[in-house]
């Protein structure tokens, strides 16, 4: 009973302790593109962070709210823009011309137009580290008028910091020397493990399975089903909306917590689930990469494509390993099988409950 009841609480402080707003809320990317009179830099926050910097800049609710919630694009004052990025050209600070923000369902895009500098390298600061502690790593691509890729690195709280090459030679230098396989890997690895919601849906699928062997097939299912459309949407060959896509994964992790309730336990309908529902979870998954990944084209996207998906995996392998241990070690328990589950269930079905609704009408 000590085991069942400490699983019990590990699993009641999970669901309660992660944010309503689960998918991605702090998560940002920066595209900068290069043109011949001027410098347009975007970063593109999540919701929560995005919310903490429009309240930065000084904007009260009524008029923050249309943006973050309504898609509404809005021009601000560029004195503010330091809070966001700060570029300098030597030891001069580079003063924005313009600032707007472009709201989305999930995130907020804000825009900043810089004068073009005489000098052939700049200095990049990403200064919403300092603003947002939870900010989590994103990438930085440099990209020229064509869209051709110049430089790319991944950007943090420790490593806020970037060179922007502004000329040919230096770019490509830049290139060569930008965000790796590692990179991509360990966003794929975080991205996972802060990706609530992607895990629940794994859970609600393995909690009612007595097999080890089910339960790998399920993980297997599932990972198969989102890395086919995580490949697929990252290239831009298949598209949906994120107003479509966030909804859905949170609906998929009631159905699988009602089938629990209902005592439908047959390992092959839930194969069915994961595959299914693992086609989804995929699409939430490129929304984060295909930002990440603004300007690569042919090979260029193939190793962050590769390395952000095997971080994924690795990732929800460790995730799925501990919960087949831990699974597979209750349900010796007579009282699991009575209650554990239907409980589990219950409180999986009120949090994606809320997710849902906050998808559909809160965001």
């Amino acid at each position: 009973m000590r085991t069942l009841r400490l699983a019990g609480l590990a699993l009641a402080w999970a669901l309660f302790a992660v944010p309503a707003q689960a998918h991605d809320p702090f998560d940002a990317s920066t595209q900068v593109t290069l043109l011949d009179d001027r410098i347009e830099a975007r970063v593109t926050l999540g919701y929560d962070a995005a919310r903490a910097m429009l309240r930065a800049l000084g904007l009260p609710p009524e008029q923050a709210g249309p943006i973050a919630r309504g898609g509404e694009t809005r021009a601000l004052a560029p004195g503010g823009a330091a809070r966001l990025l700060r570029l300098h050209e030597g030891g001069r600070e580079l003063a924005p011309q313009a600032l707007l923000a472009a709201g989305g369902r999930e995130e907020v895009s804000f825009v900043l137009t810089y004068p073009r500098p005489a000098s052939d390298r700049l200095a990049l600061r990403a200064s919403y580290f300092e603003l947002v502690e939870d900010m989590r790593p994103g990438t930085l691509v440099v990209t020229d008028a064509r869209r051709r890729l110049l430089a790319s690195t991944l950007l943090s709280a420790s490593a806020p910091d970037a060179a922007l090459p502004l000329e040919a030679a230096t770019a490509g230098a830049a290139a060569g020397q930008g965000a790796g396989f590692v990179a991509f890997f360990l966003l794929g690895v975080e991205h996972i493990l802060t990706g609530f919601d992607h895990l629940l849906f794994l859970c609600a699928l393995l909690v009612t399975l007595t097999s080890a062997r089910q339960m790998a097939a399920i993980v297997t299912a599932f990972t198969l089903a989102h890395s086919l459309t995580l490949a697929l949407a990252a290239l831009d060959v298949v598209a949906l909306p994120a107003s479509l896509v966030e909804p859905l994964i949170a609906l998929s992790i009631i159905v699988a917590c009602v089938a629990n309730l209902l005592g439908r336990e047959a390992a092959r309908a839930r194969l069915w689930m994961a595959g299914v529902f693992g086609l989804v979870h995929g699409f939430g998954f490129a929304g984060m990469l295909r930002e990440s990944v603004q300007g690569h084209a042919g090979r260029e996207l193939l190793l962050p494509l590769l390395s952000f998906n095997l971080g994924v995996e690795a990732g929800q392998l460790l995730v799925a390993a501990a919960m087949v241990g831990l699974l597979v070690l209750v349900r010796r328990r007579q009282a699991y099988l009575r209650y554990g589950t239907p409980a589990i269930s219950c409180l999986v079905i009120a949090v994606s409950t809320w997710w849902l609704l906050e998808r559909l009408y809160l965001v």
